[in-house]
């Protein structure tokens, strides 16, 4: 009897290292998407101050390196939102909301590493 107590510690620990490594070998890194859209939110008013009225709108938003909206060249990305093409943009109570790289990837010379200027029209 004296000698199975060894054998039993033995494959004891024999199966408590199996079931580690075992363990071990299922777990593994799990990595999320990351996103190629920006979010852009706003509030859209009239000149008297009011809310813009509800309804679709066409808008065109852009990326430029410049603030200078005359040099064309300064133009990194552009995407616009038209009602021909059912990608309108819908205004309540004068607010918006849009995915900007939705329709137009990001190009991938694009960084985002130096500051960038969003034109909305």
């Amino acid at each position: 009897m004296k000698q199975l107590i060894p054998i039993y510690r033995f494959i004891l620990k024999k199966l408590i290292f199996v079931l580690i490594l075992g363990l071990s070998l299922n777990a593994y890194p799990v990595f999320a998407a990351i996103s190629t859209n920006i979010n852009s939110q706003g509030v859209l008013s009239q000149g008297d101050g009011s809310a813009l009225t509800d309804g679709m709108y066409e808008m065109k938003f852009s990326i430029w390196n410049c603030d200078s909206y005359t040099n064309t060249s300064c133009q990194l990305w552009e995407e616009e939102y038209a009602n021909g093409d059912g990608n309108a943009i819908s205004i309540t109570e004068g607010y918006y909301n849009v995915y900007l790289g939705s329709i137009v990837p990001f190009p991938y010379t694009l960084t985002f590493d130096v500051p960038y200027y969003l034109g909305i029209k």
